[in-house]
């Protein structure tokens, strides 16, 4: 009878570790997907640089833009984040002018052209 107890205790424990860790990643999916439907961004900019980060055509568009309303409204977007920790669609420097979106078609982008 002990064994029987000892053995349902272990997988009720397991059980409610499993529950934990996919309600934890259920909620992180949809945070990311709420964060990205929320971003919203229109805008159009001449591509200065591509660097490609893997064989499978994901990589960084770099873009000089005046308008800082990107960068702000991400960071604003950054304060409302309970699971995902730190996710970034824009990249920028110090100065916020050169500005850079991390894509998975790096492929699809060339030096110069004009995108939006």
């Amino acid at each position: 009878m002990k064994k029987l107890a000892i053995i349902l205790s272990i997988i009720i424990l397991f059980l409610l570790i499993f529950l934990t860790l996919y309600t934890h990643i259920d909620r992180v999916k949809n945070e990311k997907l709420l964060y990205v439907h929320k971003l919203n961004f229109k805008f159009s900019a001449r591509i200065d640089s591509v660097v490609f980060l893997n064989q499978r055509n994901s990589g960084l568009i770099f873009f000089h833009s005046e308008i800082r309303t990107f960068k702000e409204f991400e960071d604003r977007l950054q304060d409302q984040l309970k699971y995902s920790g730190d996710l970034r669609f824009i990249l920028s420097n110090s100065n916020n002018n050169n500005l850079s979106i991390i894509t998975g078609t790096a492929d699809k982008y060339k030096t110069g052209q004009h995108c939006g």
